[in-house]
């Protein structure tokens, strides 16, 4: 058997210096998660009533926040990855105006999430919009493009997207360019024979497997958390037809207008069980990856 080595003043001090911020977030984080779990697996007010996770799946408006919740993450978390990656890869390769399309891509994340969603409803109002502006010139009939759920949804949806970008066209960016300073690697493909496709296939890609995880990692936590965007986006007149009617927006409209309190706190439940799942998921993939990455040339 081997002995544990002992903890030297390095290591003590460390843990000392963590140790406020320890009972910080067990007295403000995992402790309320305690009680809240309490409340929400308590019965509700009216007797012979079953627990309020029981009601809360026959709520209509809840299940109906649940799918919206999985329609965007499932159409705006994947068409981030995608895109992010290849204008991240694009402006890596491109060295005209190099740093031109980086602020230009950067905009979304700089302007900030309020701002960003402000501008994008300003461009489909019914009377100043430049949408219906363009129409106007055309000749064609103005409409009210956020009064038909159809096009509201798509319109946030091209929101949410164009706000997700920024966050993962800074990580691809900043992994590119680590390897990009590697020239090594490009250098023996070329040597090879292969080409520009080819060496963003067998390189670029293969060594930002970890990096696709982090950025889905990152994409989710932004997704399940949409409140701010949906709220200003819709005038905080949002119905269970809308996209914005989200888990966030249900607790939100459960918990302060219809003070359902139990309700409220099962639904935070899920979607922090939600969130709790998309985040082991990412972190179990990470960890089968090695962190240091050697491309297998010879399949060039």
């Amino acid at each position: 058997m081997t002995k544990r080595a002992p903890v030297n003043q390095k290591t003590f001090s460390a843990w000392l210096a963590l140790l406020p911020l320890f009972i910080l977030v067990v007295g403000f984080t995992f402790f309320p998660l305690i009680k809240i779990l309490f409340i929400g697996l308590g019965k509700t007010v009216q007797p012979f009533q079953i627990n309020s996770f029981a009601l809360l799946a026959k709520d209509a408006n809840f299940r109906q926040a649940l799918k919206n919740t999985l329609i965007l993450c499932l159409g705006v978390v994947p068409a981030s990855l995608v895109i992010g990656f290849f204008l991240a890869w694009a402006v890596s390769e491109v060295r005209l105006l190099r740093p031109v399309w980086r602020t230009i891509y950067l905009l979304p994340l700089a302007s900030g999430f309020v701002g960003l969603t402000i501008l994008m409803q300003g461009l489909f109002q019914f009377r100043q919009g430049l949408m219906n502006e363009g129409l106007k010139l055309e000749g064609w009939t103005v409409r009210h493009w956020l009064q038909i759920p159809t096009a509201a949804n798509a319109a946030f949806m091209v929101t949410v997207l164009i706000q997700g970008l920024g966050l993962s066209f800074v990580i691809f960016v900043a992994k590119i360019r680590t390897l990009q300073h590697r020239q090594a690697i490009y250098q023996l493909a070329a040597i090879d024979g292969a080409s520009s496709r080819q060496q963003l296939r067998y390189v670029t890609l293969p060594a930002l497997k970890t990096t696709f995880w982090v950025v889905l990692l990152v994409e989710l936590m932004f997704v399940l958390q949409l409140f701010d965007q949906a709220y200003i986006f819709f005038n905080h007149h949002l119905v269970s037809q809308h996209l914005g009617f989200t888990l966030t927006y249900y607790v939100y409209q459960t918990f302060w207008q219809q003070h359902n309190y139990q309700l409220a706190v099962a639904a935070a439940l899920v979607l922090m069980g939600l969130m709790v799942l998309g985040m082991i998921i990412p972190l179990c993939c990470l960890k089968k990856h090695p962190r240091n990455f050697t491309p297998q040339i010879k399949a060039l």
